[in-house]
């Protein structure tokens, strides 16, 4: 009967064990993090770190910090020269940035701002003068016009007319 007592109690300790066992294994499981929770905060972490980021970098572009009062000259001269060639992009009669683009496109095979702007600066008096020479499409047919009201509509008449060609 002991080897049966003995028996017993050897199934007991390996019962108690293994229930042990699986309570610390069930422990751990509910209260360990699930890894793709993990994953996600670890990229919600990265995501607001890059907009962090981004922001301060932009932050850096719009509002420089200077370390000199000779960076600072050098800046606003920079920004002087940025702020005329855009002009020079933005005010730049249709027809000679028409001219212009066609210009580079055809010896670049791309077009860029500063290609745009660079070749317009280079042969500033060709383009203008190029514009002052074209005829506008109003003045290849010359007329005079009498201004009447039929059955209350406005009508133009013509009254004279003569075209530029021989």
């Amino acid at each position: 009967m002991k080897k049966d007592e003995m028996l017993r109690r050897f199934m007991g300790v390996v019962t108690s064990v293994l229930i042990a066992v699986l309570v610390f294994t069930l422990a751990f499981v509910v209260s360990s993090c699930d890894p793709r929770s993990g994953k996600k905060q670890e990229l919600c972490a990265k995501h607001q770190n890059d907009s962090l980021y981004v922001v301060k970098t932009i932050d850096e572009v719009l509002n420089p910090t200077f370390k000199t009062v000779s960076e600072v000259c050098q800046y606003k001269e920079r920004s002087a020269e940025e702020f005329y060639t855009d002009s020079l992009f933005i005010h730049m009669p249709n027809e000679v940035f028409i001219n212009v683009a066609t210009v580079v496109y055809n010896r670049d095979g791309i077009l860029t701002k500063d290609a745009v702007i660079d070749e317009y600066i280079h042969g500033k008096s060709i383009y203008d003068n190029l514009r002052d020479k074209q005829l506008p499409k109003d003045t290849a047919y010359k007329r005079q016009t009498v201004d009447t009201i039929i059955n209350g509509k406005h009508f133009q008449l013509v009254e004279k007319g003569e075209t530029n060609v021989e």
